[in-house]
């Protein structure tokens, strides 16, 4: 979805749905597998062998208790998919475009800063992980517990550093509260009707199926 209008509603709608009831999860991953359209660009396989651990074990431990384990597994799975989607979709600027867009240049504008400036320290997470990940398999070194402490506390002094740097280049710059910024959308037809699905799909969740009679 190239709208982040569409694709803000869509992910609330379809993981609303997909934690509400199990048919809606199904729903939900059916119009993932559609509008995604074979790509799987957002689908790793750490994350997802990793997810899917922690799923299998807490699906175990909610059926041992009586639950329903396999239900929860899917219902979460489709909304950590989707999340996955809305993330990997994700284009600088377009949260800025958004919360303008919502509450002004006033308002919107600090927000959508702060929203920006989030995605990008998740985007510099992500790398620094990924540079100290190649880093221990060039040395050779294990992923021992005081090695993976000494990488967390190395990620939060970047982070913090960066979070300084540029809290610096705001005030000197003379950042007050606001900006001019106009927002730029591309709709499409194609996307308001998934967009419509997405809502059909959460209310299709809410509702209850209809219990037929037997005959």
């Amino acid at each position: 979805m190239e709208d982040i209008r569409f694709r803000v509603v869509s992910t609330l709608a379809l993981s609303a749905a997909a934690f509400a009831s199990l048919h809606g999860a199904l729903i939900a991953l059916l119009w993932l597998a559609i509008i995604d359209r074979g790509r799987r660009a957002f689908l790793r396989p750490k994350i997802l062998f990793t997810s899917g651990i922690l799923l299998a074990l807490i699906s175990i431990l909610i059926a041992a208790g009586g639950g329903d384990g396999l239900s929860y597994a899917i219902r979460i799975l489709a909304v950590l998919l989707v999340a996955a989607w809305a993330y990997g979709e994700y284009r600088g600027g377009e949260l800025l475009d958004l919360f303008v867009w919502l509450f002004g240049e006033k308002a919107g504008f600090e927000l959508g800063m702060m929203a920006e400036m989030g995605m990008t320290a998740v985007y510099e997470l992500e790398r620094d992980v990924e540079r100290i990940g190649a880093s221990f398999k060039l040395k050779g070194a294990g992923r021992s517990i005081p090695k993976m402490s000494g990488m967390g506390l190395s990620i939060l002094h970047s982070q913090l550093a960066r979070a300084e740097e540029q809290a610096i280049i705001l005030a000197i710059r003379g950042y007050r509260r606001g900006g001019t910024h106009c927002p730029e959308f591309s709709a499409s037809r194609i996307e308001a009707i998934a967009m419509l699905f997405a809502l059909i799909a959460l209310i299709s969740a809410i509702i209850p199926p209809v219990n037929y009679l037997y005959f």
